[in-house]
């Protein structure tokens, strides 16, 4: 791995846009509720925000075993379990 790759900022980063999904999905349900929104776009949004957020979340998934200690890999077992 490059010295210059800093992977907690990249994990930040990756934090960040991955709020900023949700936060779009929440705001496509709103307008959704509020019947502001066209069906045609909400479905290309849905299709944006799936070609972005699942590999962000393997990545992720990937990561987690490299960066995290074994109690803390039991812990996050723990708490997506339920």
């Amino acid at each position: 791995m490059p010295e210059s790759l800093d992977i907690w900022k990249l994990l930040a980063k990756l934090g960040i846009f991955m709020f900023g999904m949700f936060q779009m999905e929440e705001s496509v349900t709103k307008a959704t509720a509020e019947r502001t929104i066209q069906a045609l776009n909400i479905s290309t949004m849905l299709l944006v925000n799936r070609a972005f957020n699942q590999p962000s979340r393997q990545l992720i998934f990937t990561l987690k075993n490299v960066l995290l200690t074994t109690v803390e890999l039991n812990l996050l077992e723990k708490l997506t379990d339920e």
